[in-house]
């Protein structure tokens, strides 16, 4: 026991530390190479280090007083110049800045982002054209017959529909569909047009249109490289300034009730137009006497007018012959003129069938007395007295008519609430008598007629007088 305390304490007095004279390791040196020196830490430190300082004074951190370069060459700072000695790849990444304009001198999507402008202060690859659409600013519009419209507008847009001022213009091919109308520039006042353009910078045309035919058509704006755009184009009728008949002429046995007459307005191009008021013609024959004009088919309702109501285009009537001749019908309104239609008067049959739907003629042989009794429980009868020596009728309760010849003495009694013509204007002598309660017509030129009348005789016109009802 007691030579091993001997030994260990030999062991300490050899490691012991001299207060006074510092130990260099190796020397001192620095580092080189980027190894440490010949020596090894011992405790984390090496030799050199005494209490955590180098010799010189200064705490390198366990690390003696050379410049440590963390393993580079004795003495180099760490770096004193680029990376590699040089630029990173031998020479410049593109040639300029690395952005300072576009990628491919053009945005993807063949314009620039913010609306035309790109970022380079140049234009995108496709000249600048951003444009992906037209669209209507104005559609549908509504004109009337023969007026321009308001102007009519078409936009290009690009592709978030924003309007496209391209720098170049474009051209706008117009036609039509369905009634004619015809393309001009606002106003049209100038001459008609087959297409409109877009000028540069901009990114609306403006054109008019001018129809005269009433109905919808259809407006087409068409361009290379884009969809057709269409609209609607309303055309409506104008204001009456005219009335024209829609039916045509009859022939119609006399007696009889006619097949309806129409009439319709018309503005100044021939469209049938309808207005919130009403229009009312007046009815006139030639001769005068030539026909009775009624509302209703069974001709119960005498008029003397026909009426387009309120919001419709059209007005219908009837007649019933009253001559045996050509007869000139004729409607008048204010404003709108007179239109007339001839119609033809048949003959009656010689015998009526037993419903009595047409009158019944009696012709009498040349050179006889001629002579004709009707009452109310026959058809309407016409007495033809042409060649006869004479020609007498009878009419009581029924409707009569009796034409007499050149030269003939003409005779005609009409009572009973009977309604009689008497043509006398070829006779020689004409005498007709019309009782209480009958009406009578009678054609008796210069006033030559000896007419009795069991109530008031009107004169209408120099050869016709009526007694028992008004003027036709």
């Amino acid at each position: 026991m007691r030579g091993a305390s001997i030994l260990l304490f030999a062991l300490l007095t050899a490691c012991s530390f001299d207060p006074v004279r510092p130990i260099v390791v190796d020397g001192g040196a620095p580092r080189d190479g980027g190894f440490r020196d010949a020596g090894f830490r011992d405790g984390g430190f090496d030799a050199a280090i005494d209490g955590g300082f180098d010799d010189s004074g200064v705490r390198d951190g366990g690390r003696d007083a050379a410049i440590v370069d963390a393993g580079r060459d004795a003495g180099e700072a760490r770096d004193a110049g680029t990376i590699d000695g040089g630029e990173i790849d031998g020479g410049e990444v593109d040639a300029g800045p690395r952005d300072g304009g576009l990628r491919d001198g053009g945005t993807r999507d063949g314009g620039p982002r913010d609306g035309g402008v790109p970022r380079d202060g140049g234009v995108p690859r496709d000249g600048g054209v951003t444009a992906q659409s037209i669209v209507w600013l104005t559609p549908n519009p509504t004109i009337v017959a023969g007026e321009c419209s308001a102007p009519l507008m078409v936009q290009r847009r690009d592709a978030l529909d924003r309007p496209a001022n391209d720098p170049v213009p474009l051209t706008l091919f117009l036609s039509r569909s369905g009634p004619a109308f015809t393309f001009h520039n606002p106003g049209c006042a100038a001459p008609q047009l087959t297409a409109v353009t877009i000028p540069a910078g901009m990114s609306t045309a403006t054109f008019a249109v001018q129809g005269t035919e009433a109905g919808v058509g259809g407006i087409i704006v068409s361009t290379p490289g884009f969809a057709d755009l269409t609209a609607a184009l309303f055309v409506d009728p104008g204001p009456p300034a005219s009335l024209v008949y829609l039916t045509s002429v009859q022939s119609v046995p006399w007696g009889t009730c006619s097949s309806p007459v129409v009439v319709e307005r018309r503005d100044a191009y021939q469209n049938r137009t309808s207005v919130s008021y009403a229009t009312t013609a007046t009815l006139t024959a030639a001769p005068l006497l030539g026909l009775e004009t009624f509302d209703d088919p069974t001709c119960t309702n005498a008029v003397s007018t026909v009426t387009v109501p309120p919001n419709e285009a059209e007005g219908e009537f009837y007649f019933r012959p009253a001559a045996f001749q050509t007869i000139v019908l004729e409607a008048t309104a204010a404003g709108l003129g007179t239109i007339s239609q001839t119609h033809t008067v048949i003959d009656c049959p010689d015998a009526c069938d037993a419903m009595c739907s047409e009158c019944c003629r009696r012709t009498c042989p040349a050179g006889t007395a001629c002579s004709l009794d009707c009452d109310a429980s026959t058809c309407p009868c016409e007495l033809d007295c042409d060649g006869a020596s004479s020609c007498a009728t009878t009419c009581t309760g029924a409707r009569c008519a009796v034409e007499c010849a050149p030269g003939q003495d003409c005779t005609a009694s009409c009572a009973g609430g009977g309604d009689c013509i008497v043509d006398c204007r070829l006779a020689s002598t004409c005498n007709v008598g019309c009782g209480a309660g009958s009406s009578c017509r009678v054609y008796c030129p210069n006033g030559g007629c000896n007419l009795s009348c069991g109530g008031p005789i009107l004169s209408c016109g120099s050869d016709v007088f009526v007694c028992g009802g008004p003027c036709p």
